[in-house]
């Protein structure tokens, strides 16, 4: 799972990333040769650009299976471990 937190602060699993372990993390999931469903939540008070950031980077990065989840705590649902 990938959370957003209010100050843009992405968190992959719960525990906090930066943004090139990020496109790291993205880049190790899309060359397995089946992609892994990716959660993605935001609290809600994060500004739009920020989620859109993250999406962003996840369709550029290839993963196709993505969703949006809401209400789960930060690393509530495991996310791939690369």
């Amino acid at each position: 799972k990938i959370y957003v937190d209010f100050d843009g602060t992405i968190l992959w699993n719960g525990s906090p990333i930066d943004q090139q372990t990020f496109r790291d993390y993205v880049a190790i999931e899309n060359a397995k040769p089946e992609q892994p469903e990716v959660h993605v939540d935001a609290d809600r008070r994060a500004p739009y650009v920020y989620v859109a950031n993250v999406m962003f980077t996840l369709q550029r990065g290839g993963l196709q299976k993505v969703g949006f989840v809401s209400g789960g705590a930060p690393g509530a649902v495991e996310a791939p471990v690369p």
